[in-house]
Order: structure tokens, then sequence, then C-alpha cells
């Protein structure tokens, strides 16, 4: 099957038992890879910042989440399987709205579940913490949440309304100035969803890539850009990368 890039930023949310948080953390480093290449946000309980509403920080993720990871174990089962919040999952999924993978981390019965038919993560269902090796299960599971990244159409969940694009490139201005990049590459990719054709938006997310290391998609963005309305900036920005990429004689 043939990988494509992800067009924007997936948002990705962990469903777990408090008792599994050191295995969440532990599958977390490993998609860092993921995050630091600017295909997926991840997050989980632990990221909610004091004074914020618990309950309600969660269903706002989960209502708005494209991947969700639901780390299977006994904890996990008993806590969850009739819950209210596990039915919203299951409503969404239902509903084609977002993608759910099971990733087996302790064992226990949970084919039974509305989820027991989904393809689950490490493949063969061995359970993470049976293996002699577990950062070798993690990279089984890390592997097949990228080929999914990789190969899923993101779309905005219903409800959520489209920003217009030059709110987007602001986003991604701000981001870019303080450095977070991943975070602008998704800003921008949002303003492109919205106006393909924006020379700010394709110049911004060429400037993430490049300092993200991805030079040869900032070399496509920043010609798509010149496509619309060449610069003298943007042919700066384009030699930078061309330079980066060791092709000297061109930049």
């Amino acid at each position: 099957m043939q990988s494509t890039i992800s067009p924007r930023l997936v948002d990705l949310v962990y469903l777990y038992a408090p008792q599994d948080e050191a295995l969440q953390e532990a599958l977390n480093k490993h998609l860092i890879p993921l995050k630091t290449n600017g295909f997926i946000t991840s997050w989980s309980n632990s990221s909610i910042k004091p004074g914020v509403n618990t309950p309600n920080e969660f269903e706002r993720r989960l209502s708005a989440a494209h991947i969700i990871l639901l780390l299977i174990s006994a904890d996990f089962m008993g806590l969850y399987y009739e819950s209210a919040l596990l039915k919203r999952v299951q409503k969404r999924y239902d509903a084609g709205e977002v993608t759910v993978i099971p990733v087996i981390v302790r064992a226990t019965d949970w084919r039974e579940a509305w989820f027991g038919h989904l393809q689950a993560l490490p493949r063969n269902n061995r359970p993470v913490t049976s293996w002699s090796n577990r950062d070798e299960a993690f990279l089984e599971v890390a592997k097949g949440i990228q080929e999914i990244v990789k190969l899923l159409p993101v779309t905005l969940p219903p409800g959520v309304q489209q920003k217009a694009s030059t709110q987007w490139i602001a986003d991604g201005n701000a981001y870019y100035k303080d450095r977070r990049y991943i975070d602008a590459l998704g800003a921008f990719e949002q303003a492109l969803s919205v106006d393909p054709q924006s020379v700010s938006a394709l110049e911004g997310k060429g400037n993430a890539l490049h300092y993200l290391n991805r030079n040869d998609e900032a070399l496509t963005a920043f010609e798509q850009a010149m496509h619309s309305g060449p610069t003298a900036q943007l042919y700066n920005e384009i030699g930078e990368v061309l330079y980066s990429l060791n092709r000297y004689e061109e930049a």
C-alpha cells in the first residue's frame, strides 16, 4: 500500500486507565518522530493544565480527535466499558468521524466489546507487557500508527467551524515567531485547505518545513507560491533551501 503525506496535522488522543499511565508515556515517546516531523499532535489526561475543567476538556478533545487510541487492559475495561465517554467515541466511530485503534497493553478479554472487531496493535494482539522487550512492542505499535496517519484523509469534525484563511495564517505566523514550527505548519496547512492558492500560506508553510529540515517539501511549497506571485523574498527563501539541499549552483 502506497503512503502519502497527511495534508495537515492529525490530532491523536489517548484514552487509558490511570494504572496504565506509564505505558502511555512509553508509547508517546515512540511517537515523537511523528510529532517532530509535523504529522501529529497528541493529547492525554496528563496534558491537562491546572485550573482546567478536566471532564470538559477531555470531552472537547475526544470530539475533535482524528485518531483515538484505546489502551486496552483489565483496568481500562473496568473503567470505560460501559461509560458514557466510550459510548461517545463509539458514536463518532459509527458515523465515520474518527479512527479508533485499540492498543493491547495488558492481557484482558476485550473481543466482546464494540471495538473488538477492529484491527488492534501490536498486530498479533500480543499484549505489550508480555513482550520480553517492550521497546520492540512499542516500536511495532508506532509503525502501525504511522501507516494509518500517512494514509488518513483528515477533515474537520462536524460542528467545528472553519476559520478564514487569513486567521489561520495569523495563527501560523504567531507560532512561527514563537519557534513552534510544528504548530505553525499545521496552521498554514489549515489555511491552504481553505485557500489552496494563498501565497502567504504557501510561503509560511515553506518556512516552517525548512526549519523542520524537510527541505524537499519546503522547496515545493515555495515553488507553488512563486507560480501565484514571485517576489524577491521568495527567491531568497528558495535559495536558502537549495543551499540546504547542497544544490549550490542552483542557489
